[in-house]
């Protein structure tokens, strides 16, 4: 029964995130793959503010904002990595 829940939830645990990186587009594919680490948090070092840098797919693409790809609104800033903020 345990071995056949868990194959169960890793089949359904892929198949939603194939389902959610197929709906994003190319560059933001790109950005998902780098900034999906769970709790990925940094200090700014000129603010000093910590910056939560995690994104999880799933819940942005069934918000308001899935339609758009992440450089629609994270524009000008340096891609090359590691990032170097604003250009």
């Amino acid at each position: 029964m345990t071995t056949r829940l868990l194959a169960w939830l890793s089949v359904s645990v892929f198949m939603g995130t194939t389902a959610a990186a197929q709906a994003l587009d190319d560059e933001s594919v790109e950005c998902v793959s780098g900034h999906g680490v769970e709790d990925w948090e940094i200090e700014d070092p000129i603010s000093g503010r910590t910056m939560h840098l995690s994104i999880d797919s799933a819940p942005y693409l069934s918000s308001s904002h899935g339609s758009l790809a992440c450089t629609d609104c994270h524009a000008g800033f340096d891609f090359a990595l590691p990032h170097c903020g604003r250009r």
